[in-house]
């Protein structure tokens, strides 16, 4: 086949082939330059990624003077960063190259934060010889995806005690800097805020984290508590009222979506409440990134109201450590962990009259069954971001020990976070045997995954080849055999 053949052969099978030459690097890497010749060299081209965002994750490069560690985006032509609307994404701030096929476009690549990236133009550089070589894409990039680290390949000749110590090792390690940046806005007086703050912010995945938090700074829970205390359904219009308005979710193109008529009563209310307030506060941060609707910040907002009503009449820190104190009578792991799921669910319910557990948003779109507005997937990161964390925290500062130890008891026990990239990740370059008492099952297993993927994955200095945790490995395998 000649070369022409092949090209035709990538357009006529789109990106998934152009992919496939990225991640195997089937081309010439000597004398590389970009688009606007700044020379360009290659130290890790990234791993696959295939779920949102950028096609390769944790890419290293050097282009120019300059060393990038980020994501790389590839394309058939230039203009497709425009047309798939990445210059508006901020989850393509990550990307420090973008890879494409054919250069036919004037305009530099710029980023939703406005910085413009480098592009590489590969048409140029396809090999005869090399393209030859390739097989059907879809199994090269599958092939590619498979790919163990090296740590895996390490820590396999061990077996799996020395990898279930590690992996407990790195996991307390992520729950004491959690302590530790806790600790650091530590004031006896203001805790109920703290933890109010903590959980808020947990509510929202890592791009809406802040805005929650914002939102929990606002409107502290000592302003909540006086209205709290009113009926359910008065309260919840006054906090909901402030909420969503502050949030920007009382605005008034939404009224003609509303067809449901208790939606459309409930919005009404809303919005007179939040247009009586002689001062309106909005936030900073916006709600700009993408999610899953039944994972919208409204439904969040609205479960959050619920849970904070539920533990008003004692305060959220004592509502708290009634709660840990009812599961140290727990004999068993086993119901250790049952307990304190049925307890979570508990706080964390939404009554059955709730009209959000079965609308996403102002619109009429129903979601055809209801669901709790804060599941259990998210209550477990809640445990993970909040709970644990701060009561370890309060624990040391009031020298309570059979606390500490139920929470640690508790971190073992817990079951685990939705699987995301970084766990996902780190299952196929560490645990490349999986055995299975190492499957991230459990909340400690998978906060060791997440460690070891920050402390290394993303911080390493080129690229898998020569990674830092195979030397540290190496060290505490001697450390424990000594």
């Amino acid at each position: 086949m000649t070369k022409s053949a092949h090209i035709q052969e990538i357009v006529q099978h789109r990106e998934s082939w152009l992919q496939a030459v990225w991640a195997h690097q089937l081309f010439p890497r000597k004398g590389l330059q970009s688009t606007e010749g700044e020379p360009i060299k290659i130290l890790f081209p990234g791993w696959l990624n295939k779920g949102a965002g950028p096609d390769f994750h944790d890419a290293r490069l050097v282009i120019g003077d300059n060393e990038f560690h980020g994501a790389v985006e590839v394309h058939l032509q230039s203009s497709a960063w425009y047309s798939h609307q990445h210059h508006k994404n901020p989850d393509y701030n990550a990307v420090v190259l973008h890879v494409v096929l054919d250069r036919k476009f004037s305009n530099s690549i710029d980023r939703d934060d406005g910085i413009a990236i480098a592009e590489l133009e590969l048409r140029p550089l396809l090999n005869q010889d090399l393209l030859s070589m390739m097989e059907e894409e879809e199994v090269l990039l599958s092939r590619y995806d498979r790919l163990p680290g090296r740590c895996g390949l390490e820590i396999a000749k061990w077996g799996v005690g020395p990898l279930k110590r590690l992996l407990g090792h790195a996991a307390e390690n992520r729950m004491q800097r959690k302590v530790d940046r806790i600790l650091e806005q530590w004031q006896p007086e203001s805790l109920d805020q703290l933890l109010f703050q903590l959980i808020f912010k947990s509510l929202g995945f890592r791009a809406h984290a802040h805005v929650f938090e914002e939102l929990a700074q606002m409107f502290p829970i000592a302003f909540l508590n006086p209205i709290l205390q009113q009926p359910y359904r008065v309260s919840r219009t006054a906090v909901m009222a402030r909420w969503f308005g502050a949030c920007g979710f009382l605005s008034s193109s939404k009224i003609d979506q509303l067809t449901h008529p208790t939606m459309r009563k409930e919005y009404h209310q809303w919005q007179a409440e939040w247009s009586s307030l002689s001062l309106q506060k909005t936030l900073a941060n916006k709600f700009n990134h993408p999610t899953r609707p039944q994972n919208s910040p409204e439904r969040r907002l609205v479960g959050m109201y619920h849970h904070i009503y539920h533990m008003n009449s004692q305060g959220i820190l004592k509502g708290w450590l009634k709660v840990l104190k009812e599961l140290e009578s727990a004999a068993t792991e086993k119901n250790l962990k049952k307990l304190a799921l049925q307890r979570t669910q508990e706080l964390f319910a939404t009554p059955e009259w709730e009209i959000w557990q079965s609308h996403f948003g102002w619109s009429s779109t129903q979601s055809g069954v209801s669901s709790q507005l804060i599941g259990k997937d998210r209550q477990v990161i809640i445990w993970a971001n909040a709970i644990i964390p701060f009561f370890l925290a309060y624990a040391r500062f009031e020298n309570w020990t059979d606390l500490e130890r139920l929470l640690y008891r508790i971190f073992i026990v817990f079951p685990a976070e939705p699987r995301n990239f970084r766990t996902s990740f780190m299952e196929k370059r560490l645990l490349t045997f999986p055995s299975a008492e190492l499957r991230p099952r459990t909340l400690r297993v998978q906060q060791g995954l997440i460690q070891i993927h920050q402390d290394f994955c993303q911080s390493f200095d080129q690229g898998c080849s020569d990674c830092q945790l195979i030397r540290f490995l190496r060290q505490f395998q001697r450390e424990m055999n000594s």
